[in-house]
């Protein structure tokens, strides 16, 4: 299938440990959409899954892994770095993936494309699974036009402008503004859905060293 990441280092990306977690290297392919173009292609040179990751069936922080890549991307392209911040409530995240798409009130009804880049907005609206003091997973969901069917609770960016993820996001970045710059703040996981609505969560940091 196709999924998302994100282009952390000249040979690295970051993406979802269930996106590759017992794939092989040469089974996976990574495809780079810069400004539209996707004449630029590697094989994996190696998967390196979190430690502490179990399964998709056990959702938790732990669902991230990077992808070495057996060619460095091109020159001119810049990997994103990683925020150095811990985000906060009531931030506005920018949300990136090649996943399925359609709309809030029915869930998603477009299929995912591998060619094709959505880009959409939330806000964090709740922290939860601390680790080492800290919490490592935030939470979002689609509020509605009015924030009247919001499981979450907080306000709504309003109809046009708010999302969440859907099939194929899986990996995909949470931006945020930082510094001037869109820095990685997360990495998304896995969608719950609840009696009043959809909500998305997101592993956040990076535990890994890059180099």
């Amino acid at each position: 299938g196709s999924y998302s990441a994100t282009v952390v280092a000249k040979d690295y990306v970051l993406t979802a440990a269930h996106v590759v977690a017992g794939v092989a290297a040469a089974d996976l392919r990574f495809a780079l959409n810069a400004d539209g173009d996707l004449s630029f292609g590697s094989i994996a040179a190696a998967v390196i899954v979190h430690p502490g990751f179990v399964s998709p069936q056990q959702p938790n922080a732990n669902d991230l892994a990077l992808v070495r890549l057996a060619q460095p991307i091109p020159d001119g392209v810049e990997p994103y770095m990683l925020s150095s911040r811990h985000p906060s409530l009531g931030a506005e995240i920018v949300l990136v993936g090649y996943g399925a798409s359609g709309d809030g009130a029915v869930g998603p009804n477009v299929s995912s494309s591998s060619t094709r880049k959505r880009v959409g907005r939330n806000v964090i609206d709740r922290f939860g699974q601390t680790s080492a003091g800290r919490s490592a997973l935030l939470f979002y969901d689609f509020d509605g036009p009015r924030g009247s069917a919001n499981p979450l609770g907080g306000p709504t960016l309003g109809n046009d402008v708010e999302t969440i993820v859907a099939s194929g996001d899986s990996g995909g970045p949470c931006f945020v503004f930082e510094h001037g710059q869109w820095k990685l703040t997360a990495v998304s996981t896995f969608v719950i859905t609840t009696t009043s609505g959809r909500a998305s969560t997101a592993a956040t940091g990076c535990p890994f060293a890059i180099g």
